[in-house]
């Protein structure tokens, strides 16, 4: 008999966020200035072009109030609390309830909930599935791209599953038996309740491939597969032993994994439940102790006659597993722009904001440089095909503009203007700053002794 935790149907919401009261404190031994108040608010989808253009352009205008909603979440000040709290305090593996009874179940910070959540629902982990997407025919993996583009400025730890989650709709999809799977995973809800999938309103994924003696190549891979009942081949069901040293998504309702069979490396999908309504017999050994992503669980795993369906033909679990690469590995590049968008917005605040020696640090050479730098390898240009995403409407410039260099646009080299990718609610001195870069060739961030850009020799 296996003991379950309370059932987490309920919605799980976090406290508001505290606002510190404006106090002068008797004795006080200083005044707190020239401080950067948390970024929120921020315009991510109607003031980001690129964001914006992408739907307009792969017919995935439908998708635009979606977007909108999620910009409008994703630097709320909730939401920004929520996700600090979630980091702040990371899940715990609970290997045993309180009688000792095995349990093997990871357990999360209610704002880790509230952000799964958010996210689910709006759609980040399986737009293309969803019934507006399917209705408009297009756009569907365009605007999800956006979506996780978003959703990334805010929380890469809650990235994880709905990224793992979007990669494995269409191998559940194709897979003997497992359609049902992917109807659950393709929902646009988050059940975090730890219970057989079939009682559950949406199903969240992962994915367990890496040993310890092997990282990446799975052809090296110790754990084993045998015929459950004697019967072979894609649908039937198979009893794995072995381990895997690293499960992103350790409380997925279940997972994909990798074992050898006769024929070789084959693909296997582990339910956490068995068909009888039983815990399927692996277990969590601990939790990484990761440097950051912390929010988001990842364990190590033993499979013990573990029940689990064969995906695909035997001997070729490698391919199959590889179907999946294209999505996540479009995830993983959509979720690094967002993380490198959410950064630069970031510093961008801090830069305009915060002041040094008289002037905001963004009029500050050194630091405008080392911005205009970031912001000139800002999204790239189509070389064929249609337009560039069109710039917004010139700005004049009023304040910053350096008595060497004319500013001018990074992508039209007219003066006085904004570039195309600059978030339209920035004011003009931070524009003036990053903008040198095209006129000034010298003021790229390099230290302007040397043509190579390294450090003269001291």
């Amino acid at each position: 008999m296996t003991s379950t935790p309370p059932s987490s149907r309920t919605p799980l919401t976090v406290p508001a966020r505290p606002v510190a009261p404006q106090r002068t404190v008797p004795g006080a031994t200083h005044l707190v200035l020239n401080q950067v108040e948390d970024l929120v608010d921020v315009d991510a989808f109607d003031g980001d072009t690129v964001a914006s253009f992408a739907l307009a352009e792969y017919g995935a205008d439908w998708a635009v109030q979606r977007a909108r909603s999620l910009a409008a979440v994703v630097w709320g000040a909730d939401a920004q609390y929520a996700a600090r709290l979630s980091h702040r305090n990371p899940p715990e593996l609970r290997v045993v309830d309180r009688t000792g009874r095995r349990l093997d179940a990871v357990e999360f910070h209610p704002a880790y909930h509230q952000l799964m959540d958010t996210a689910y629902t709006a759609g980040v982990h399986a737009l293309p599935w969803a019934p507006d997407a399917v209705a408009a025919g297009a756009g569907g993996h365009v605007a999800r791209a956006v979506l996780s583009y978003l959703w990334n400025q805010l929380d890469g730890g809650t990235a994880c599953p709905t990224g793992m989650t979007y990669a494995a709709v269409p191998i559940l999809q194709d897979a003997p038996g497992l359609q049902g799977w992917a109807e659950k995973a393709a929902a646009l809800a988050y059940d975090p309740t730890f219970a057989p999938v079939e009682t559950k309103t949406g199903a969240h994924i992962g994915f367990a491939m890496t040993e310890k003696q092997g990282g990446s190549d799975l052809r090296a891979n110790q754990t084993t597969a045998v015929p459950e009942s004697g019967r072979r081949g894609p649908g039937e069901a198979y009893l794995l032993t072995g381990h895997k040293w690293f499960f992103s998504v350790p409380m997925s309702d279940g997972f994909f994994t990798v074992a050898h069979a006769d024929a070789g490396p084959s693909c296997f999908f582990v339910p956490r439940w068995t068909p009888d309504g039983t815990h399927n017999s692996f277990q969590l050994q601990r939790l990484k102790d990761k440097l950051g992503n912390r929010n988001n669980a990842s364990s190590e795993i033993e499979y013990h006659n573990t029940w689990a369906v064969l995906v695909g033909e035997e001997g070729r679990g490698i391919p199959t597993i590889l179907e999946s690469a294209d999505l996540t590995r479009l995830d993983f590049a959509v979720g690094s722009a967002g993380l490198i968008r959410a950064a630069l917005t970031q510093a961008l605040n801090h830069a305009n904001t915060r002041h040094a020696f008289g002037a905001p640090l963004v009029q500050l050479p050194v630091m405008a440089d080392v911005l205009a730098d970031l912001c000139s390898s800002g999204p790239p240009r189509r070389t064929s095909g249609s337009a560039s995403p069109p710039a917004p409407t010139p700005t004049p410039r009023t304040t910053g503009s350096s008595p060497a260099c004319s500013p001018r646009s990074a992508s039209t080299g007219t003066a006085n203007e904004h570039p195309s990718w600059w978030p339209r609610h920035w004011n003009a001195s931070a524009a003036t700053a990053t903008s040198r870069n095209t006129s000034c060739p010298a003021t790229t961030g390099r230290p302007r002794s040397t043509a190579s850009g390294r450090a003269p020799p001291t």
